[in-house]
């Protein structure tokens, strides 16, 4: 009985590390998932600001061609 509880039990072990390992990988993964989504956003912001600054420049332009008319 004791020789089929401490196979029991290493095997419940096993299993329980296991689950903790593929619990960490998936937490990992959020983790990453996360950073980078945050990161492409940022890009994204950047981008979008780019290019609204270079169309106020450039209406700021088409304004001073119309004045200069």
């Amino acid at each position: 009985m004791v020789e089929y509880d401490e196979r029991l039990r290493e095997k419940l072990e096993k299993e329980y590390n296991k689950k903790m390992k593929n619990a960490q990988n998936i937490q990992e993964q959020l983790e990453d998932f996360k950073l980078n989504f945050i990161k492409k956003m940022k890009e994204e912001q950047l981008e979008a600001e780019l290019i609204k600054k270079q169309v106020e420049e450039e209406l700021e332009r088409e304004r001073m061609r119309d004045l200069e008319r």
